[in-house]
């Protein structure tokens, strides 16, 4: 499996050996036209070399700055991962400790902490699947097991999983699947976690009005899974970023939710090795509409 992410030494060895190539092969033809050419044919040389000198510094300083970006990116996701781990294991911790004290006052109290403590360690265990992902993609190591599967099971089993992470909060759901939809080639896992993390964003991101709209159907040799909420919506200049690693919306009013930057990464890298698409319709304060497009003759 290819790595989706390019490190920057890979990038400056590539830049050195087009360098050490093209450099020297430039001077030996600069040489070769002056012999049989004489000034003029210098002159168009120098201003041809000029040229590609100029190209090669503006392009070198977009792929550093690319670099920069991605850099602090991935601070920020230690940062927030880091957050986000202390959070839970300090509600743990701290309940763990009233149980084994006796400090509750009735079997309510004893179930409502064991509860959480519940919650909070399924939370954990989503973070650090999320980090062992990241690191499995980054080193192209991530593996697919590809089996014929009735896609509206596999939806139905993600909405259940859903359900059950989601028993705290208040939200609508409705379910629309077309009949007869034709068996898929996938990974049954990897596609319920693409359909997770489309369903849990919709959920954040949705303040007051936690409508899901869950649609599945065929079009033009496409089986599409529809993710739809009424939430806050997202920039048409943010459209293409948000599925970049470590990526987060610069908005001031979204800093208090948490998140990896990385959800959406994973959708897109999933449903593109099953020779798929992910669209994203949106509108600022209308909600957004993710489609997953899944091929259901096997193209590869």
């Amino acid at each position: 499996m290819k790595k989706i992410f390019t490190s920057i030494s890979d990038r400056l060895k590539i830049n050195l050996i087009i360098s050490i190539v093209l450099i020297p092969s430039l001077l030996l033809a600069s040489v070769c036209l002056i012999l049989a050419h004489g000034r003029i044919s210098y002159i168009i040389f120098i201003s041809f070399l000029t040229a590609i000198i100029i190209s090669g510094a503006v392009l070198a300083i977009y792929l550093m700055s690319k670099e920069i970006m991605l850099a602090k990116r991935r601070s920020n996701f230690v940062s927030n991962i880091s957050h986000e781990l202390k959070t839970p294991l300090t509600s743990i911790n701290m309940f763990a400790d009233m149980l084994s004290m006796g400090l509750y006052d009735s079997e309510d109290d004893h179930d409502e902490y064991l509860s959480i403590i519940q919650k909070e360690c399924r939370r954990l265990i989503n973070l650090i699947d999320k980090v062992i992902n990241y690191s499995r993609l980054e080193s192209g190591k991530t593996e697919f097991q590809y089996k014929p599967e009735h896609i509206e099971e596999v939806v139905l089993s993600a909405l259940k999983t859903f359900d059950e992470q989601m028993i705290d909060e208040k939200y609508e759901i409705t379910i629309d699947i077309s009949d007869e939809l034709p068996q898929l080639l996938i990974d049954r896992d990897a596609i319920t976690e693409a359909l997770l993390n489309l369903l849990i964003n919709a959920i954040k991101y949705s303040f007051e009005r936690k409508v899901i709209i869950v649609s599945v159907k065929v079009e033009n040799n496409y089986v599409v899974i529809g993710v739809k909420d009424k939430g806050i919506g997202i920039a048409e200049d943010q459209q293409k970023k948000i599925f970049e690693p470590f990526y987060r919306v610069n908005d001031p009013s979204l800093q208090n939710i948490n998140g990896s930057g990385l959800g959406l990464t994973f959708v897109k890298y999933i449903i593109e090795a099953h020779r798929g698409k992910v669209i994203v319709e949106s509108k600022i304060g209308y909600g957004s509409e993710f489609k997953l497009l899944l091929p259901y003759k096997d193209r590869r």
